[in-house]
């Protein structure tokens, strides 16, 4: 018992430190592929290569430092539009969205990606589009709206499928998976995240096989199945950290604080909760120090969250006091109404562009109609005159001028009517009653002219 009782006090000690001296490393290993691209980019002349290398930078910040994606992304939009290269741009928004993102800011997240998505539709992206439709999906997920996340991921996945893209397929596996697990359909979550992971190790994608085993986990603990999800969370862990993936990482060990804490709530495990309780808190400790530092916010206000609950176990009520006023405040900050109102209007905004481009659309295509069909009533005129002229001083029967006659009456009609039609409706406020009177008195000018009309050819053609 007093062996046991030593190494609990060690354990107790030097564990938090230590997970935190781990937590540390994938810092100096994710900046190793930023340094390695600010080399390459210090020699690079400003072209449309020099916008790509900006835009990988800042996807790069995103998972270690946001901020500083912020710059480097703003510096590829300056850039791109510099050169009127939209692919730049549409890669520039993207970026920063995802580092806003990253920062827990989700209405500049859906402004940026909204951007995206409607440079990658004007440019025909394919890939573009199914990205950002997925990524819009994650910014709905955030707030807790699940029923618009799923709508977006499951376009994301019908499109990543079409263009035949599995890394977007399975990220839209694995996201859906994630709703059900809130929705607490567990089956269903598994199902889709299993999907994910299947494809992924065929591809050898780390971060992504990580990212899914870290869902899987999430799963598991919330099913009770807490030696699964420990392996998962664990492997996906140590992936996340050899990758330098810090955003990851973060999820991770608030997933492990998280499933260590209701371990000591089991019945079953009752002699290790004290054990259990210590964990949970080293692994919540170092999941706030990695987000503080990079400012993902969503998961330290989660992380404080359990936190508090678990100081308080332990009877450490002044800590876990202040840890649920960073959680509250945190909260109220990423999560207000006023916050998820500005999230509201963006997809408003988006709805009403979507309208306004498509009534354009179809004013376009009535304006391209009404061209053809004058087109063709020019045509029919011209070729009138030439058949006329063609029959001057020729012998034609009576009939073939009351039949060209009666088309040119028709033509003419027609013709008048189109020029004047849009003011006829806004004369008439669009009253079909009085749109009728209107064509009527056009129809009794036009009769007469055309039986003077009729007279007149065959008086000079008909013999």
């Amino acid at each position: 018992m007093k062996k046991f009782f030593c190494c609990f006090i060690v354990l107790s000690i030097f564990l938090p430190k230590a997970t935190f001296l781990f937590a540390q490393q994938p810092a100096t290993e994710g900046r190793a592929k930023i340094e390695a691209l600010l080399k390459k980019i210090s020699v690079q002349k400003a072209d449309t290569n020099k916008v790509q290398m900006l835009t990988d930078i800042a996807y790069e910040y995103n998972k270690v430092s946001p901020y500083d994606g912020i710059k480097y992304a703003n510096l590829a939009i300056a850039l791109a539009e510099k050169l009127d290269w939209k692919l730049g741009i549409a890669r520039g928004n993207s970026c920063l969205g995802a580092n806003y993102f990253s920062l827990s800011d989700f209405p500049k997240a859906h402004e940026y990606w909204l951007k995206s998505l409607e440079m990658n539709v004007e440019i025909g992206n394919e890939f573009g589009v199914a990205n950002h439709l997925h990524n819009i999906g994650n910014v709905f997920f955030s707030q807790k709206n699940y029923a618009l996340a799923l709508e977006f991921y499951e376009k994301a996945l019908k499109k990543s499928q079409e263009i035949g893209n599995d890394k977007i397929v399975t990220h839209s596996y694995a996201a859906i998976g994630n709703v059900y697990t809130q929705l607490k359909d567990y089956n269903k979550a598994l199902e889709y995240n299993y999907k994910a992971l299947t494809i992924d190790k065929k591809s050898g994608v780390k971060g992504n096989i990580a990212a899914d085993e870290i869902s899987i986990g999430s799963v598991y603990n919330e099913q009770g199945n807490y030696n699964l999800a420990l392996d998962m969370l664990q492997n996906g862990k140590q992936i996340k950290s050899e990758i330098g993936d810090k955003r990851g990482l973060s999820n991770a060990y608030n997933l492990l604080g998280t499933t260590y804490f209701k371990m000591t709530k089991d019945s079953s495990l009752k002699n290790s909760s004290k054990a259990n309780l210590h964990l949970a808190i080293a692994y919540l400790d170092s999941a706030i120090t990695i987000g503080r530092q990079m400012g993902y916010l969503d998961n330290v206000q989660k992380s404080y969250k359990v936190l508090s609950d678990a100081q308080s176990m332990t009877d450490n009520y002044k800590d876990a006091y202040y840890s649920y006023k960073e959680y509250a405040g945190i909260k109220d900050s990423v999560f207000s109404l006023e916050k998820q109102t500005d999230i509201f209007n963006l997809l408003k905004k988006e709805e009403i562009e979507e309208k306004k481009l498509e009534a354009e659309r179809q004013m376009e295509e009535k304006e391209r109609i009404e061209y053809l069909q004058m087109g063709g009533i020019i045509m029919f005129i011209l070729i009138l005159i030439v058949s006329l002229l063609f029959l001057r001083g020729k012998k034609v029967h009576p009939r073939v001028i009351n039949i060209l006659c009666t088309f040119s009456m028709l033509i003419v009609f027609e013709f008048i009517n189109l020029l004047i039609h849009g003011k006829i409706e806004n004369l008439t406020h669009h009253n079909l009653l009085l749109t009728l009177l209107c064509l009527l008195v056009i129809a009794a000018i036009i009769i007469p002219l055309h039986h003077k009309l009729e007279h007149w050819l065959k008086k000079k053609i008909v013999n």
